[in-house]
């Protein structure tokens, strides 16, 4: 099953976001670069 997204805009430029994701871009692209990290903290604020 396909998850729906909606597209968030800011300065950097579009982020697509879970359509029931109560974030935006900004959130977005932070928990992508912290799990593609190799300095990663054992995911313990992804925990939530």
């Amino acid at each position: 099953m396909a998850q729906t997204t909606r597209t968030e805009h800011d300065l950097v430029g579009d982020e697509e976001v879970p359509a029931d994701a109560c974030y935006g871009a900004h959130t977005e692209r932070a928990v992508e670069r912290i799990s593609r990290s190799p300095h990663a903290c054992c995911g313990r604020f992804r925990s939530s």
